[in-house]
């Protein structure tokens, strides 16, 4: 029976029709009691009499509508009779249906999406309330003006938890056998005549997302049998050349699987693996690798900082080393100037100074100068001269005639006559033109020391500092005063405080002091740099070390450990750092460009 405008059907004044399906007419209605607009399901008269169920399955509808509450499922408000025909009032909904949405415009694949993951959620309430829909289709989606999508149609729906349940409709004409649903949408189950259940609507709603996204559906037969047999053994079209993700293809594949175990427990995994950003990963990679290079940034400079400041007290402290042991060796050349000056005047130091060697006349012989060379030296050893050649403690000083012959010597008082102008650094100093005080390094391994018995029986190795005066009348050396000054005792004397070390290195690489000897040749000249050495760093510096006006005598290394900041962390810990900032830093851009990557391809 048609329904025409104004006709009444309950309470419900009928209006236009809206559309109709296998089993009833839809029509647009007015509840004159609560005052809105309602739609209007009617079992088709033709369907009842082919159908007699149909009245029952009408009614199931309503009833499986009526236990789901929520945004995405159409509303049941009422059900009832008119004569031997069922109605449905429900809720009315301006717009089309999922197909027409699909059709209007192109849409992106975050849209189609989005709108199937609504659709989802209206399924999943179905499910909650143990009612799976078993022909969920795009036609059954409602899509309003709002954009909201709603499940509609639950007439071929039933409840999964009561097995015994038995339909008979047929919606594909020409049906050898009995079937449930609409046949491109149908599980395999559903083709084989088997039970159905939440994962049945989990694959029909795959091949509508399928088609949705690809603009084919994924099984083809020009039979119901040649599609059932496509379905029922996975058969999946050669997807056509699409924007549609790889990944996204995958999660579909798996929903359309033969098997419902190998599908999604639920629809909700399935939502959840749909809705999962596909550049979340590689998003949260990046921010990862920001954090870390943000952290290692920070580490930097602080440690740049932590170490200006202690690149600002090193420097500190080696100018300070620097200042006082220059200062320390021009206070030592002036006593010694004015202690050789005293010594001079002596009046054994006269005798000698007025005293040449009368074999050097033709006026004597070698043994008789070398009996006045003796006296000369015994005069030396008097408590006078040897009050006045008292010095520090582990300081030598000895007195040489003016060809280079020992006269005295404080470190060994009884030598005397052996040629000490044979070491270099004191040749060097007869040599001089001038009677300033001339400095020089001596090292007591060196063969001239050692047969000068310059040093006596001094405990070696050790490194001495000397200071040369050559006395002279005219261009005439007449006596020769040399003082030895152990060079760690000198270094001892400069206050440098807690962590700085010296050592003074000899023209031949010999080091004394406190540098740690491993440390030593691998200072340059560049200034105040940072060497590592068996896990640790060192703030290091070589500077030339000598009187003023003359040329370096020596080398000067300063050290200091440096344990702040990140060289106090571990070995090469900054260049490691700096290492993984970089890594870091290429990390969050190629997170950054696939996770773009994977936005545009989603939005497309």
């Amino acid at each position: 029976m048609q329904l025409t405008q104004g006709t009444k059907v309950g309470r419900y004044v009928i209006g236009e029709r809206l559309g109709m399906g296998g089993m009833g007419v839809v029509y647009a209605a007015r509840d004159p009691d609560l005052d809105r607009d309602v739609a209007i399901k009617v079992l088709r008269s033709e369907f009842a009499r082919s159908n007699p169920d149909a009245a029952q399955r009408i009614a199931r509808e309503a009833q499986a509508m009526a236990r789901i509450s929520h945004p995405n499922v159409v509303n049941v408000h009422d059900v009832g009779t008119l004569g031997d025909q069922v109605f449905v009032a429900m809720e009315r909904i301006n717009g089309g249906n999922l197909r027409a949405w699909l059709r209007a415009t192109p849409r992106t694949v975050a849209e189609i999406l989005e709108m199937f993951v609504a659709a989802g959620r209206g399924l999943i309430a179905a499910h909650d309330a143990g009612i799976v829909h078993r022909d969920f289709k795009p036609d059954n989606v409602l899509v309003g003006n709002d954009g909201r999508a709603r499940v509609t149609d639950f007439g071929l729906a039933y409840d999964h938890r009561v097995e015994d349940l038995e339909l008979s409709e047929s919606s594909f004409e020409g049906a050898t056998r009995p079937i449930v649903g609409t046949p491109s949408y149908m599980a395999p189950e559903q083709h084989a005549g088997g039970n159905a259940d939440p994962r049945t609507d989990q694959f029909s709603f795959a091949v509508a997302l399928y088609e949705a996204l690809y603009g084919k559906r994924p099984f083809s037969g020009s039979t119901r049998d040649e599609l059932a047999d496509s379905v029922m053994n996975g058969r999946v079209d050669a997807a056509p050349s699409s924007r549609v993700p790889s990944s996204l293809r995958s999660l579909l594949l798996r929903a359309m699987s033969t098997k419902p175990g190998d599908r999604f427990a639920t629809m909700a995994d399935l939502l959840r693996a749909l809705g999962r950003d596909r550049g979340r990963r590689p998003r949260r990679i990046a921010i990862g690798a920001l954090m870390m290079f943000a952290l290692v940034t920070v580490g930097f400079v602080s440690d740049s900082i932590l170490r200006e400041r202690t690149r600002a007290v090193t420097r500190e402290s080696f100018t300070s080393a620097r200042t006082q042991l220059d200062r320390l060796l021009a206070l030592r050349t002036d006593t010694f100037v004015a202690q050789s000056d005293s010594l001079y005047r002596l009046p054994a130091m006269q005798e000698i100074v007025g005293t040449h060697d009368l074999a050097d006349f033709g006026l004597g012989d070698e043994a008789g100068d070398r009996e006045r060379l003796e006296r000369v030296h015994e005069n030396f050893r008097s408590a006078d001269w040897l009050a006045l050649a008292r010095t520090r403690k582990g300081d030598l000083l000895a007195i040489a005639d003016q060809k280079g012959r020992l006269i005295f010597d404080t470190a060994s008082p009884n030598t005397w006559g052996n040629d000490i102008a044979a070491i270099p650094a004191i040749a060097s100093a007869y040599d001089a033109r001038n009677e300033d005080a001339y400095l020089g390094v001596l090292n007591d391994d060196d063969p001239t020391v050692i047969k000068s018995g310059l040093l006596g029986d001094q405990p070696s190795p050790r490194m001495f500092v000397m200071f040369a005066r050559t006395k002279r009348i005219g261009d005439q050396p007449r006596a020769l005063f040399v003082l030895l000054l152990d060079a760690s005792r000198l270094l001892e004397d400069v206050g440098v405080g807690e962590g700085t070390r010296l050592s003074v290195v000899a023209p031949d690489g010999r080091a004394e002091g406190t540098v740690p000897p491993s440390l030593v040749p691998r200072v340059s000249d560049a200034g105040i740099s940072e060497v590592a050495l068996d896990g640790e760093t060192w703030l290091v510096e070589r500077t030339p070390l000598g009187a003023k006006g003359q040329t370096a005598i020596a080398q000067l290394v300063l050290a200091r450990q440096s344990g702040s900041g990140l060289s106090g962390l571990f070995p090469y810990a900054r260049e490691t750092l700096l290492t993984l900032g970089f890594l870091s830093l290429a990390l969050a851009l190629g997170g950054s460009l696939l996770a773009r990557s994977r936005d545009l391809k989603r939005l497309r």
